[in-house]
Parts: structure tokens; sequence; C-alpha cells
């Protein structure tokens, strides 16, 4: 990038940044944004303070982005994740499936599994995988 546009992409995060400190219902682009450009941190910090504006699938890749060099900090959202998914679901063996998946009762390494490891055998509830 050259250093014209350097400026202009960290000008467009300046003013982003005060329209989401304004009105969080930017938040999405801003965060977007900000991955595009390697600023990681303050994308998870931005989806974690304004995670009701965040889609499921930015939160994901912001979980698995922050997982690579921060693992620990993702339990909590991995589990909230999971709770959310059994909360939706009236299927006991899903739910006691995704508790030996937790991170933290699995024994791991720290890294909480990802949604295909955590519900490997969901199935529709026509039976369809």
């Amino acid at each position: 990038m050259s250093c014209s546009a350097t400026r202009a992409a960290y000008f467009a995060l300046a003013v982003m940044r005060d329209r989401v400190a304004r009105d969080p219902v930017f938040s999405s682009e801003f965060i977007d944004a900000l991955l595009a450009l390697g600023h990681d941190n303050e994308a998870w910090q931005t989806g974690r303070t304004h995670r009701e504006w965040v889609g499921q699938n930015q939160l994901l890749t912001l979980r698995e982005r922050r997982r690579a060099t921060y693992p620990a900090e993702v339990i909590e959202p991995y589990e909230d994740l999971i709770e959310r998914h059994i909360l939706n679901s009236a299927d006991k063996q899903r739910h006691r499936h995704a508790l030996t998946k937790s991170p933290r009762s699995a024994g791991g390494d720290g890294a909480p599994p990802t949604a295909a490891q955590a519900f490997p055998a969901a199935r529709h509830p026509s039976g369809e995988r």
C-alpha cells in the first residue's frame, strides 16, 4: 500500500471509530475494515463491546482469529456460543456432547473447539445431517 493509501486507510478508520463511538450500529463495517487492515486486537475489542451489532459469522471470524494468538480469551465466547445453540435445541444428546467438547471440561490445550468439532453429529429434526 502506498503512503497516501495508508494515510487514507487510517483516516477512514478514524472516521469509522468516531461513528461507532456515537452509534454502534456501524460496528460490523468497522470490524470488517479493521480485520482487512490487520488490526485484529481492536476488531476483537470492538466485537466484544458491541456484540449485539455483530453477526454470527463475523463473531466466528473474530473468535477464530483471536484463538490463534490468545486461545484462553476465546473460551468464554465459545462457551456462550455453545450455550446459545443448546438453548435453541431440545436435543439432550447434543447438550451432553457439547459439554464434552468444552475446552474447560475436556482438559485440552485451552483452544476451544470449532463449531464442527463441537457438533459433529448435529442432525436436523428430520434426521438429515
